[in-house]
C-alpha cells in the first residue's frame, strides 16, 4: 500500500530563513516546498511513497533539512536516520527527534513528524482517509513572516510579543510546556468554554442530491444441496435489481456443484444501493438444448437487501446458506440450500482476507450442518415466522399540481374547467415486491382506503419500505414525492418488543418545489421526487398506517404483495388539532452570490410551514390591519388566518465588488403565518431531549479525546465526571420524557416507543454506573471514550421519531417569482415550550442561515458558492402561547412594536452598536487541486455582516500560509451590544482558486470550499480571556493563531483552514 510521512514543525533554529526537507526511502527521494519562519519553521507537509512488499526491519527513511536559497546552492543544517524495523508490527509511529550535524552530534533544532504505514496485505494499517489527517501541533507566534509593506494588514511581530507576554499561560501551553496544566491543576485538564460551541457550528453547504458512488456487489455460487424435485437439471440464477446473471446448468442432480462468481458493478448514491434486492434463485432447466433458452421452472428462492449485506462483519456473509423457499407456498418448508459467498464494497475500500476453506467438494462438505450455518444477520433467528405486513394507505391532502400534460393545461384554460391537475396513486415496495392503489382523478386530497399487503418470512431480511406518490398519465407517470420507512425504527425485536406498527399517522412529503414551467414539462427533474435526495420543499403529506400479523395457520400463502381493501377512518383519527403560530424576523442577509446581486432584480425572502405561506399554490391569506389594542390578551376571539410570509421586495447593493446585501438597516422584516395541525407535539419534544442530553455527552467525549491526543493528564477524572453527569441528565430525561404532553391522542407506536426509551435509558444509567466504577486507571480510557461514543449512537438513534408532526420550515430566496436558494429548518428546533429541555435548540434565538441550490444545482464545484447568509430570529408555538415569543424577541425596538394581537410586519430598531472585527488567518490545509498542475492558487475571503475581506493569493500550493490579520471596523449592528454578545453571528470563511488567465479576463475564480465559525465577542469593558476555539491548539491573544471547530471541518471544505476572530 503505502507508507507516508507528515512533517510538522522544525524548532531550535537560528534566526530567520527559508528550508526545506529531503527524505528517502528505498532509493526514493522527495522534496517538500520551502518554509520560512523565525527560529521554528511549520511545514505540514505529507510525503508518500507506494510500497509493492512489505517493510523489512532493515529498511530506514532519511530525513535531511537544508538552508533554501535561491541563487546559491542549499546548505544542510542536519538529517535524521529512522530506523523501520518497529513499524514491521505497528501502524503509525509519532517522533520527536534531534537533529544531526555532520559530524554526528545532536542539534538544538528538533523535527516532529509521524510515520504512518499501510502494508500491502492490509495486515498492518487502517487505510481511512481520517489516518491522513493529522493534528497540527501548537504554533509559536511569529512564524512564517511576510514583507514589510504588508503591515497595514497584519499584526506585527512586536505587537504579538507584547501580546504574549500578558498571557505566559497560554504562551507556555501553545509552546507544549507542562505549564499549560499548572492553569487548571496537574490532575485536571480543560480546553475551556469555546470549544463547547464546536458541535454549534453551522453547516454551511450540504448538497441536497446524494453523492453518486462507485460500489461493486459481488456474489460467489459455491454450490446446492437438498434441491427438491425429481432428475432435475439446476440452474442457480442471481438478480440485483435489473442485473440477472446465472450459472451453467448441471444435469440430473440434487446437489449441483458451481464455485462461480458474479460481479455486480453499481454507479449510484449509499442509501439507493442499499434498498437493492439481491434475488438467489434456484430454477429447474429442461433437457433439451431448445427449453433452456427458457425460464425454467421456479424451485426455491431467497431474498435479502445490500443494506443487511453491508451491516454484517466485514460487510460481507463467507460460506453461508440461503434457505431456498417456494415463493408460492412459503409454508411448504425449504425448497433446497445455496451455498454462496456475499459482499459488498465502496470505491478504495479494500476486501478483508477471507478463512482459508475447501475448494472441492469432500466428504465434510456432505457433512457439513447446513443449518447452523444459514445465511441469517446476528440476531434473527433460524427459524422464522411467515407474517403479513399490511400497509393501510387511507388519505393524502395538499398535493401539488401537476401538469406535466401540456394539452390538459390548454384544454383548461379555453373551457375554463378549473378541475384540480393531478390524478395520484400511491405504489409501495418491500422486499422486492411492489404494489399500488387505484388512481383517483382530478384531486389535490384523494381519498384511497386501500391496503397493500406483503407476505414474508418475519424477521425480514429487507430494512425498508418504500412509498411513493405517483401522478397517472397516459404517456409518463411522474413521481410527486418519496419516503422511506424504516422496520428497525417501528419495531422491536427483543424478547418483550413488538412488531412492526405505525399510525394511523401522516406523513409528510418532500421534494422538488411546487412551481412548474414549461422545461419541467419538457425535461422533469424528479430525484428529489425519488427519494435520491433532501427534499427542498413541501409537496403534501399522507395518512397511513402499518400492521403486523403472524401466521400460524397451516394454509397456503403467497409471498408477495396484494392490494385490498380497508376500512375508512374518521377525520380525528391522527389527533385533535391546534392553531400554531411560526414567526421569523430577519435581521441580517449578506453574502448573497454575485451571479444573484448582479442582475438588479428586487429579492423577497419567503417563509413557510407546509402550505402555509406558499406563494405559489399553498394557503396565502395576507394579514389586514387589526386596530383593536390587545388590552386582554386572555379573551377567546375569533381571529383571522394570519399570514405575512414574504419581504417587501429591495433590491441588493454591492459589497466590495465581491458580495450583494439587502440594506434593512434598522428596519427589519417580520414574517409570521397561523397554522392549523395535530398537536403531536411529543414527537417533537422527546427528540429534543434526547438530543440535548447526547449533545452535550459527545462534547465531553471530544473534550477528553483532545486531552488524550495531547497526553494530557486528569483525563480520567474528568471521564468520571462526564459520566457522572450523563447519570444525573438521563434521570432528568427520564422524568421529561413521562412529562411529555400533546393535545393529540398516541398511537400504539408513540406508546411503545416511549416505553423502549424509557427502558433504554435505565440499561444506560446501569451501563454508566458500571463503567464508572470500572474507572480505576487511565490505561484504558481510549476503550471507554469508544463506549461513551456507542452510547451516543445509541441515544441519536432512539431521537429519530418516524411519525411526523409539523412539517419543516422553509425559507427560500426569491427573485422575479423565481426561488434561488432555500434554507429547511426542521421545525422541532424552533419549537416553542416552557421547559427547557423540551424547547427547540433554536427557539427564541437569532440563527445564522445558509442558504443553498436545490437539486442539481447544488451538486459539484458549482453547486460550492454560497448564495446567501440570513441571520434570522425563529419562534414556533401555539397560538395561544403568542405573548412567550415577545419576550424573546431580541430587545431595542420601538417601544409600542407590539401593541396589537398579531406580530407587526417589520420591527424597527432604535439603537445600533459599533464593533471592530479581527480575524487572525494562518493557513489551509489539504486543499483540492484545482488546476492542472494538481495545485491551487489559493486566497481566502471573511465575510462578517455586510463586509469582505480577502488575503492575498498563495500560488502553487494545496497548503497555503498566508499569516495576516484582518482588520474591520466598524461592523455596526442595528441592535444593542448586549443583544450583540446574547447572539454572536457567525462568520463564513471561504477559500477560493484563482486562475490567472479567467482573472486576467474577468473571469470568475473557482470556489474550492467554506466553513462557518462561531467566534467570540468581547466587550470594550469586558477585556479579553483565553479561549478555544475549538480543533487542536487554544486560541491565542486576539489577533494570534486559533483553529476551526472541527465539527465543520468535513462538511464542505475541500480543505481546513485556521482561524480565530474576536470583535470588541
Amino acid at each position: 500500500m503505502a507508507l507516508i510521512l507528515n512533517v510538522r514543525l522544525l524548532e531550535g533554529l537560528d534566526g530567520k530563513g527559508e528550508r526545506l526537507l529531503k527524505a528517502t526511502f528505498r532509493d526514493n527521494v522527495q522534496t517538500s516546498n520551502a518554509a520560512s519562519g523565525r527560529d521554528s519553521v511549520y511545514f505540514g507537509q505529507q510525503f508518500k511513497w507506494p510500497v509493492g512488499r512489505r517493510i523489512e526491519i532493515t529498511d530506514v527513511l532519511e530525513i535531511r533539512v537544508y538552508n533554501f536559497s535561491k541563487y546559491l546552492a542549499n546548505k544542510m543544517i542536519g538529517s535524521l536516520t529512522i530506523s523501520l524495523q518497529q513499524l514491521v508490527h505497528e501502524s503509525s509511529l509519532k517522533l520527536r527527534e534531534q537533529l544531526i550535524d555532520a559530524n554526528h552530534s545532536t542539534m538544538r533544532a528538533t523535527l516532529d513528524f509521524e510515520i504512518n504505514y499501510y502494508s500491502p496485505d492490509s495486515q498492518i494499517g487502517d487505510w481511512r482517509q481520517d489516518e491522513f489527517d493529522y493534528p497540527v501541533p501548537p504554533m509559536r507566534p511569529g512564524a512564517a513572516g511576510e514583507d514589510q509593506e504588508d503591515n497595514a494588514s497584519r499584526i506585527s511581530f512586536s505587537d504579538a510579543q507584547s501580546l504574549i507576554k500578558e498571557n505566559r499561560n497560554m504562551l507556555a501551553l501553545a509552546q507544549g510546556d507542562e505549564a499549560g496544566s499548572l492553569m487548571t491543576g496537574e490532575d485536571d485538564a480543560s480546553l475551556g468554554n469555546a470549544m463547547r460551541k464546536t458541535l454549534g457550528v453551522p453547516v454551511v453547504l450540504d448538497p441536497t442530491l446524494h453523492k453518486m458512488e462507485d460500489y461493486q456487489l459481488s456474489v460467489t455460487i459455491i454450490e446446492a444441496k437438498q434441491l427438491s424435485g425429481a432428475n432435475i437439471n439446476p440452474c442457480i440464477e442471481v438478480r440485483v435489481g435489473d442485473r440477472v446473471k446465472r450459472t451453467e446448468i448441471q444435469m440430473s442432480t440434487n446437489s449441483p456443484y458451481y464455485n462461480q462468481y458474479f460481479p455486480f458493478e453499481f454507479h449510484m448514491s449509499k442509501s439507493e444501493l442499499f434498498d437493492q434486492v439481491i434475488h438467489i434463485r434456484a430454477l429447474n432447466k429442461g433437457t433439451m438444448m431448445i427449453s433452456r433458452l427458457f425460464s425454467g421452472d421456479l424451485i426455491g428462492e431467497f431474498r435479502l437487501d445490500v443494506r443487511t449485506v453491508y451491516n454484517a462483519q466485514d460487510h460481507m456473509f463467507f460460506h453461508k446458506w440461503a434457505c431456498l423457499i417456494d415463493p408460492k407456498d412459503i409454508l411448504g418448508g425449504p425448497k433446497g440450500y445455496v451455498k454462496c459467498d456475499i459482499n459488498v464494497i465502496g470505491k478504495g475500500e479494500q476486501m478483508k482476507s477471507r478463512p482459508k476453506t475447501q475448494t472441492r467438494k469432500s466428504k465434510s462438505n456432505d457433512e457439513e450442518d447446513i443449518e447452523a450455518n444459514l445465511l441469517l444477520p446476528s440476531g434473527v433467528p433460524i427459524k422464522r415466522q411467515n407474517a403479513e405486513i399490511s400497509v393501510r394507505i387511507y388519505r393524502a391532502e395538499d398535493l401539488p399540481k401537476m401538469n406535466t400534460d401540456f394539452m390538459a393545461t390548454i384544454k383548461q384554460a379555453i373551457t375554463g374547467d378549473s378541475k384540480p391537475l393531478a390524478d395520484p396513486y400511491v405504489q409501495v415496495s418491500f422486499a422486492g415486491h411492489s404494489g399500488k392503489t387505484k388512481s383517483k382523478k382530478n384531486t389535490y386530497d384523494p381519498q384511497w382506503n386501500e391496503a397493500i399487503v406483503f407476505t414474508e418470512m418475519f424477521p425480514p431480511l429487507c430494512n425498508r419500505v418504500r412509498i411513493s406518490v405517483y401522478d397517472w398519465d397516459t404517456v409518463y407517470n411522474e413521481c410527486i414525492a418519496t419516503h422511506f420507512i424504516d422496520l428497525n425504527q417501528i419495531m422491536n425485536d427483543a424478547e418483550s418488543g413488538f412488531m412492526p406498527t405505525f399510525g394511523p399517522s401522516w406523513i409528510n412529503l418532500y421534494g422538488t418545489p411546487r412551481n412548474y414551467s414549461y422545461e419541467n414539462m419538457i425535461h422533469p427533474k424528479e430525484e428529489l421526487n425519488l427519494g435520491l435526495g433532501e427534499g427542498v420543499a413541501y409537496r403534501g403529506r399522507l395518512l397511513m398506517a402499518i400492521k403486523t400479523e403472524v401466521k400460524t395457520d397451516n394454509s397456503g400463502l403467497t409471498s408477495g404483495a396484494r392490494v385490498a381493501s380497508t376500512h375508512p377512518v374518521p377525520d380525528t383519527v391522527a389527533g385533535k388539532k391546534e392553531d400554531f403560530l411560526l414567526v421569523g424576523v430577519i435581521y441580517e442577509a449578506g453574502a448573497i452570490d454575485a451571479e444573484i446581486g448582479k442582475k438588479a432584480k428586487p429579492l423577497a425572502f419567503e417563509l413557510s410551514i407546509g402550505t402555509y405561506g406558499n406563494r405559489i399554490d399553498g394557503n396565502f391569506n395576507e394579514a389586514f390591519e387589526d386596530d383593536e389594542e390587545d388590552t386582554d390578551p386572555n379573551r377567546k376571539k375569533i381571529l383571522p388566518m394570519w399570514c405575512h410570509s414574504v419581504s417587501h421586495p429591495m433590491t441588493p447593493t454591492l459589497t466590495q465588488n465581491e458580495y450583494y446585501h439587502v440594506p434593512f438597516n434598522e428596519k427589519k422584516p417580520c414574517l409570521y403565518m397561523r397554522c392549523n395541525y395535530e398537536d403531536h407535539r411529543p414527537r417533537m419534544f422527546i427528540p429534543n431531549i434526547l438530543e440535548k442530553l447526547y449533545t452535550q455527552f459527545e462534547m465531553e467525549i471530544e473534550e477528553m479525546q483532545e486531552l488524550v491526543n495531547r497526553e494530557k493528564r486528569g483525563v480520567l477524572k474528568r471521564l468520571q465526571r462526564a459520566l457522572q453527569t450523563l447519570l444525573d441528565n438521563l434521570e432528568k430525561a427520564s422524568l421529561a420524557i413521562r412529562s411529555c404532553r400533546g393535545s393529540a391522542g398516541k398511537t400504539l407506536l408513540d406508546m411503545q416507543r416511549q416505553k423502549t426509551i424509557r427502558v433504554q435509558l435505565e440499561k444506560m444509567k446501569i451501563k454508566a454506573k458500571s463503567m464508572r466504577a470500572q474507572l480505576i486507571s487511565s490505561d484504558n480510557v481510549s476503550g471507554r471514550l469508544k463506549e461513551c461514543r456507542a452510547l451516543v449512537k445509541l441515544l441519536r438513534d432512539l431521537s429519530v421519531d418516524p411519525q411526523h408532526a409539523l412539517p419543516d420550515v422553509f425559507v427560500w430566496l426569491i427573485a422575479d417569482g423565481q426561488r434561488l436558494a432555500f434554507a429547511r429548518i426542521p421545525a422541532r428546533q424552533i419549537l416553542h415550550s416552557l421547559s427547557e429541555e423540551e424547547k427547540g435548540k433554536d427557539c427564541g434565538k437569532v440563527v445564522t442561515l445558509f442558504l443553498r441550490k436545490p437539486g442539481r444545482k447544488g451538486m459539484g464545484q458549482g453547486g460550492w458558492s454560497l448564495q446567501c447568509q440570513l441571520k434570522m430570529y425563529l419562534w414556533l408555538g401555539l397560538l395561544k402561547d403568542i405573548k412567550h415569543y415577545r419576550t424573546t424577541v431580541p430587545e431595542g425596538y420601538v417601544v409600542d412594536t407590539f401593541k396589537y394581537r398579531r406580530p407587526p410586519s417589520e420591527i424597527v430598531y432604535t439603537e445600533k452598536s459599533y464593533f471592530e472585527f479581527r480575524a487572525y488567518i494562518f493557513m489551509a490545509r489539504n486543499l483540492i487541486g484545482s488546476d492542472e498542475s494538481g495545485l491551487s492558487d489559493a486566497f481566502a475571503r471573511i465575510i462578517i455582516n455586510d463586509q469582505v475581506v480577502t488575503t492575498h493569493v498563495i500560488e502553487e500550493s494545496l497548503s497555503p500560509m498566508w499569516d495576516r490579520t484582518m482588520i474591520v471596523s466598524p461592523v455596526v449592528f442595528y441592535l444593542n451590544e448586549v443583544t450583540v454578545q446574547d447572539h454572536p453571528p457567525v462568520i463564513v470563511v471561504e477559500i477560493f482558486d484563482e486562475d490567472q488567465v479567467t482573472s486576467v479576463l474577468g473571469g470568475q475564480q473557482t470556489v474550492i470550499g467554506q466553513v462557518g465559525i462561531s467566534w467570540p465577542l468581547f466587550l470594550q469593558a469586558a477585556g479579553y480571556a483565553v479561549q478555544w476555539a475549538g480543533g487542536h491548539v487554544p486560541a491565542a491573544p486576539p489577533g494570534l493563531v486559533g483553529d476551526l471547530p472541527r465539527s465543520v471541518e468535513r462538511r464542505r471544505t475541500a480543505g481546513r483552514i485556521r482561524a480565530n476572530s474576536a470583535g470588541r
